[in-house]
């Protein structure tokens, strides 16, 4: 897996238009606040929906826009959605090629896709898809794009992508491979552990790390051996905090609390099941645990 280096600030413009995909469903009245400020700059600000012509076409104000970077349109789109609010690059190429590059990597297939979109337009997404691809492919992802900044929510500041290609590739039709969709489960689970450290700050602040940072880090590992037992959604991996948040470790063999270990690893009963009765023994494990050690005796 290839990485990216860090930047806390966007560098100063240079000789390349600057763009930006923005995210409108994070950004109410986007296409209207870009024309306000377009005036208000006294400015010619180019923007384009990426769903029109498109069967989302109905709710393309909610979908991503192609618009004309300016410090004052991403200073507006940064405060109202901090380090989430999409994708800014420089690029030579047109705004008519752009946009039909941008729409290939947002109308993306895979059968895992169910007609859904895959939101490459949101920049940690596109960050583990770019991180997990093939070199041959990479490329081809970039397309006419040349530089790249993907704010980073988990850390609060800039992934820098740079193309090494002399010659922009083009994205005749877009697909993910069986690596690439496994990277974009992968940003979904990371974003499921980023909003799991408000469950832990109001219900078990002590297990807060140093950092915001070392907390989504350790909620990450506890999905990650989570899933050892099944597939998993946000509901199931709260009740598995709420047992790790009291009992500590009790997957492991040597595990304190090996009735809770049995009722987990139990593979007959649907993983559900087993982590609605393994949180609510918890429960009382926490609160009265040798009685209820002498109850398995």
């Amino acid at each position: 897996m290839r990485t990216f280096p860090t930047c806390g600030e966007l560098p100063p413009a240079s000789n390349s238009p600057r763009w930006m995909i923005l995210d409108g469903a994070l950004l109410p009245k986007l296409e209207y606040q870009v024309a306000t400020l377009g005036v208000e700059l006294n400015t010619d600000i180019k923007y384009a929906p990426l769903l029109a012509a498109t069967r989302w076409e109905k709710v393309s104000d909610l979908g991503p826009y192609l618009v004309t970077w300016s410090k004052e349109i991403e200073g507006w789109a940064h405060n109202m959605a901090p380090y989430r609010y999409g994708v800014i690059f420089e690029s030579d190429a047109s705004i008519d090629d752009l946009e039909t590059h941008w729409k290939e990597l947002i109308l993306c297939k895979h059968s895992g896709l169910e007609n859904n979109l895959t939101r490459l337009y949101d920049p940690i997404i596109f960050l583990y898809l770019l991180e997990a691809t093939e070199q041959t492919r990479f490329e081809t992802w970039l397309g006419p794009m040349r530089n790249l900044w993907l704010p980073n929510l988990f850390n609060q500041q800039y992934r820098e992508v740079k193309s090494t290609s002399t010659t922009p590739k083009v994205l005749k039709e877009a697909f993910l491979n069986d690596e690439e969709w496994q990277s974009l489960s992968e940003a979904s689970t990371a974003y499921t552990a980023w909003r799991l450290i408000q469950h832990i700050e109001e219900y078990f602040p002590d297990k807060l790390q140093a950092t915001k940072q070392q907390t989504h880090t350790f909620v990450l590992q506890q999905l990650s051996d989570l899933n050892q037992l099944g597939q998993v959604n946000e509901q199931l991996a709260t009740y598995y905090l709420n047992i790790i948040c009291r009992l500590g470790n009790v997957l492991d063999e040597d595990s304190l609390y090996p009735e809770i270990t049995a009722c987990l690893c139990a593979p007959k009963v649907p993983l559900e099941q087993r982590l609605k009765q393994a949180n609510q023994l918890s429960i009382s494990l926490a609160q009265n645990p040798q009685d209820l050690v002498e109850n398995y005796q």
